[in-house]
């Protein structure tokens, strides 16, 4: 008799929780959206720092390497940005960087968007 009841309130118990689940899932409030300008990118604190690791490093996009344009400079970056070729590059034909072919993670193409929205800017 005893692991009846026993067995009857562990089922009343797992119902309990199931529900409760079931019924909270109505009130959970959707993630807040991301924007550009929540995002506060800068080309210093954000930017560089994925063209130094992804673009510029010594076998494409830098002084010795094969890629055109040294993108350790801010302006040869922005005249390809204003160019569009690396919007294109980067986010048409996502084939950046050849070597080590990693591709950029969502949300680093995230912030280069962002950045690139909001002018490409040297802050």
């Amino acid at each position: 008799m005893l692991m009846k009841a026993y067995k009857s309130i562990t089922f009343c118990l797992f119902l309990f929780v199931l529900c409760s689940c079931i019924k909270d899932q109505g009130r959970l409030s959707p993630p807040a959206q991301v924007t550009c300008a929540s995002l506060n990118i800068t080309y210093a604190a954000d930017v560089k720092p994925i063209i130094l690791n992804y673009c510029a490093t010594p076998l494409c996009h830098a002084s010795s390497g094969a890629g055109p344009g040294d993108y350790t400079q801010y302006n040869i970056v922005k005249f390809t940005v204003d160019q569009g070729l690396f919007q294109n590059r980067t986010f048409v034909l996502k084939d950046m960087p050849p070597p080590p072919d990693v591709p950029l993670h969502d949300s680093l193409i995230r912030k280069l968007k962002c950045w690139i929205d909001n002018g490409a800017l040297n802050n």
